[in-house]
């Protein structure tokens, strides 16, 4: 469905200038798990009237627990904020309830207790209710939303009652217990109604290498449909009604072998394998039917963290799975296009990706071959990343390759070049324009091996070798990073021939190298990630102590000693040797990749949202919602809920004030902003993308919105919602 093109009008002036940030609340030195929806075991329901998949918590594969709530628009995911929601859990259950226009969420686990907790989703936050019949605490159910009979139904196996299986209903306010019996077996069970039929149908697995059971619940009784085709027991397979075909389709699940693919539909007779192919093989996923795209979204389970959509019989990857390696990589800022490019350094993956503030996109073409000990860094002479040397081949030799990445990745032909090397370091020098090399080693499978002491410089066209007197011992796997205050390049630890450990730290002022500590940072002497971070004023590294899992620590260059400094231990990984971090250019904090999440790191300010006041005349509508306003989310935007006259506008401003309208406000100050949004069919209506370029200047600005509607019940024939305070963070 197409939305009118808004248009923007003004009280006053013009869009005011959002470069005078409010001091930012930082949280202290603290670690932060960037809003990347990673693979999970999980939940989702459809949200017909806001035209969105929800996704709430789950469980990945390292036992990790998740709360976060997220939307899916049919082209990217965004995560909600939500405070004061659900704990963190996975095995829970979700429907969405059509006649009162939300997601409910009941019980679930974490990995120590299970829930017996009603919630709802109106869009904007989550509700707890407190009814006066609850089902018992429980994990691994079902639910659906019986659309004849506007209810929920859910099934569950009751630790409290053991192996009795309950059927409950939910009205919107209160739980009813109707039958006891049904499907037997519970753990793993898949619910999906057939409105053609007025049928929830379960699937159920029973005892492994038997057929699976096929149920239906007609609003009284239960029913095992026999001969149906049943496939081999299956826990954990994701099941929906495909209004298109008619038909419930189930996909994967987990049996005697492991989790399987293959697509099934059952027509209320049989199930039946439809012809083609679709995703790998997974369990714990879960799948709903998209109105907007007609068609079935499909995320998560085991084995895989792309989403997936079924249009027909045609399965389409709607969102690759995010970035994720188990090996060494490099990063990189590049200033020039405000992104962060990262190189994949794992044996027989060739991957550059790129990070915007919100997401990792893989990018395809021609790129440098070596595989790994390659070095990049900002080159500001070619407003480009510069890529030397690194491993290639059968035999992993060194390569002396230079390249530059400016949007796409181009081999140079220098008039000299270094000889080849992997485990060198590089820093780009901004008081002389010149990116400076150091050390590495030259040994491959297949060759003899030595480590490297000379130095290099880069001046955007050619590399000239630096013969100073003094220089720091030969040593590859060390780190390097340019202090535009002290205007040296700063150079630590590294690894001499032999493994032996180099602890000190040398300083390089292009014409001399200086020796500034014989000792370094403990434990982290070899392949350190190590930057320059403008907001903490200095040259930092990470690390943990050898030989430990402690989390890791993180350290200052002070220009004579290495400080460490006061960090929360919350999120922190436990090992970055061999990784690396650098500046996000365009959010200005320090971005790592650690223990299968991309990682924040810097004195953070959470993102907030506060709601003033109620709607008026109507105190439940309009409601004014949005996704999180952090720093690099280019679609954060305002969402109304209830129109009733279909036409609203969407209003900003730098600050609030109450201004009477008969019995409404209008909150307001002057200058303020807006734009004209036409609701859709279902009263919804979603503003443009606010033009939030990543200026980290503007962390901690408060910005203030509101909506007013036609509304024939309202003073001056209008309605008002209530006031949106944001504060932008990271």
């Amino acid at each position: 469905m197409r939305f009118a093109k808004a248009r923007h009008f003004c009280c006053g002036m013009a869009m005011p200038a959002f470069g005078a940030a409010a001091p930012a609340v930082a949280q202290g030195l603290q670690w932060q798990v960037a809003r990347v929806l990673t693979g999970r075991q999980t939940m989702m329901a459809f949200d017909i009237a806001r035209g969105r998949t929800v996704l709430f918590g789950g469980r990945d594969g390292s036992g990790t627990l998740f709360g976060d709530t997220w939307e899916f628009d049919g082209l990217t995911w965004d995560r909600r904020s939500a405070a004061g929601g659900p704990s963190p859990r996975w095995v829970h259950a979700m429907a969405y309830d059509a006649q009162r226009r939300r997601v409910v969420l009941f019980g679930g686990a974490s990995n120590v207790v299970q829930y017996d907790d009603t919630w709802t989703w109106d869009g904007d936050r989550w509700t707890l209710h407190s009814p006066t019949n609850r089902p018992p605490a429980s994990s691994g159910h079902s639910m659906c939303y019986d659309s004849a009979r506007g209810r929920i139904v859910m099934h569950q196996l009751a630790n409290s009652v053991p192996g009795t299986p309950q059927t409950w209903e939910w009205d919107g306010s209160n739980w009813q217990q109707t039958t006891i019996g049904g499907p037997p077996r519970m753990e793993g069970q898949s619910m999906a109604y057939d409105p053609l039929r007025q049928r929830a149908v379960v699937y159920s697995p029973t005892v492994l290498g038997q057929p699976g059971q096929t149920w239906e619940y007609d609003g009284a009784s239960w029913s095992l449909r026999s001969n149906v085709g049943s496939p081999t027991s299956l826990s954990g397979v994701a099941l929906a009604f495909d209004p298109g075909l008619g038909r419930i389709v189930m996909f994967g699940g987990s049996g005697f072998f492991g989790p399987i693919g293959g697509t099934l539909e059952y027509d209320g007779n049989s199930w039946q394998a439809p012809a083609g192919s679709g995703p790998a093989p997974r369990y714990g996923a879960s799948l709903v039917h998209d109105t907007r795209l007609s068609g079935l979204v499909m995320f998560g389970g085991v084995a895989d963290g792309a989403t997936w959509v079924r249009q027909g019989a045609v399965w389409t990857q709607a969102v690759p799975a995010p970035f994720e390696t188990v090996g060494g990589y490099v990063m990189a800022a590049d200033e020039a296009r405000a992104d962060v490019v990262l190189r994949s350094e794992l044996l027989g993956v060739d991957a550059t990706w790129l990070w915007n503030g919100s997401q990792w996109r893989q990018q395809v073409g021609t790129s440098p071959s070596a595989i790994s000990g390659a070095a990049m860094t900002w080159d500001g002479n070619r407003q480009a990343v510069l890529w030397f040397g690194g491993r290639a081949g059968p035999g992993l030799a060194p390569q002396n390759a230079t390249w530059i990445w400016n949007g796409a990745w181009t081999q140079l032909a220098p008039a000299a070049s270094p000889p080849a090397r992997h485990g060198h370091a590089m820093a780009f020098d901004r008081q002389r324009q010149r990116v400076v090399l150091f050390g590495g080693s030259t040994n491959s499978l297949l060759g003899p091996s030595s480590v490297l002491s000379d130095t290099w410089e880069w001046d955007g066209f050619t590399w000239v070798q630096r013969t100073p007197g003094i220089r720091p011992s030969a040593r590859w796997q060390h780190g390097m990073a340019y202090d535009p205050i002290l205007q040296r390049t700063v150079l630590c630890g590294g690894t001499a021939l032999g493994l032996v450990i180099q602890p000190d730290t040398w300083e390089w002022d292009g014409q001399a190298w200086v020796l500034r500590s014989a000792t370094s940072v403990p434990g982290f002497l070899t392949q350190p990630p190590m930057t320059f971070d403008p907001a903490l004023q200095g040259v930092v590294i990470a690390g943990n102590a050898s030989g430990t899992f402690a989390p890791v620590g993180v350290w200052q260059w002070s220009g004579g000693a290495w400080q460490q400094l006061p960090t929360s231990t919350a999120n922190a990984p436990a090992e970055l040797a061999g990784s690396d971090w650098c500046v996000d250019p365009g959010r200005g904090r320090l971005l790592t990749y650690g223990a299968g999440a991309t990682l924040l790191f810097g004195a953070l300010v959470p993102p907030a949202v506060q709601v003033v006041g109620a709607p008026c005349p109507n105190p439940q509508l309009p409601l004014l919602t949005s996704n999180e306003s952090y720093l690099g989310n280019a679609r954060f935007a305002l969402e109304l809920i209830g129109s009733p006259g279909g036409l609203s506008a969407l209003a900003w401003s730098l600050g609030s004030q109450s201004t009477p309208i008969g019995p409404c406000t209008f909150q307001l100050a002057a200058p303020w902003v807006a734009e004209v949004v036409v609701a859709d069919g279902f009263g919804i209506s979603r503003g443009t993308p606010w033009p939030q370029a990543p200026v980290s200047t503007w962390r901690g600005l408060p910005i203030f919105a509101q909506a007013v509607t036609l509304d024939p019940t309202g003073p001056l024939g209008l309605g008002f919602s209530a006031l949106r305070q944001f504060v932008l963070g990271d």
